[in-house]
């Protein structure tokens, strides 16, 4: 059976407690113009991104289409064994806030 994957969108995880994704497939493959983030990190407990794959393959290049983006807000944010794929020259990348991440 083929894995799911989550088309187009943004994960925001907002919330106090604590919080994990694992296993996650994100794919972006619009248009987007972009500043457009994957997934947000911005709760107040520890929030946890591990094992997912992010691809991004749009239709324009140069774009700001970010895998992941943390802000400063809330707890420590770690970002674990992920693997992060584009099929165009694009500006994908992680945006973090220095000092709340742990990258393993």
């Amino acid at each position: 059976m083929p894995e799911a994957i989550l088309l187009n969108c943004t994960i925001d995880v907002n919330n106090a407690g604590n919080t994990t994704l694992d296993g996650l497939h994100i794919l972006r493959n619009d248009g987007a113009l972009g500043p457009v983030n994957q997934i947000e990190l911005d709760g107040g407990g520890i929030n946890t991104v591990q094992n997912c794959i992010f691809e991004r393959n749009g239709s324009n290049a140069g774009q700001e289409i970010r895998a992941i983006a943390t802000t400063t807000a809330g707890g420590n944010k770690i970002i674990a064994n992920n693997k992060i794929l584009e099929i165009l020259p694009v500006d994908y990348s992680v945006v973090t806030n220095p000092g709340q991440e742990e990258f393993i």
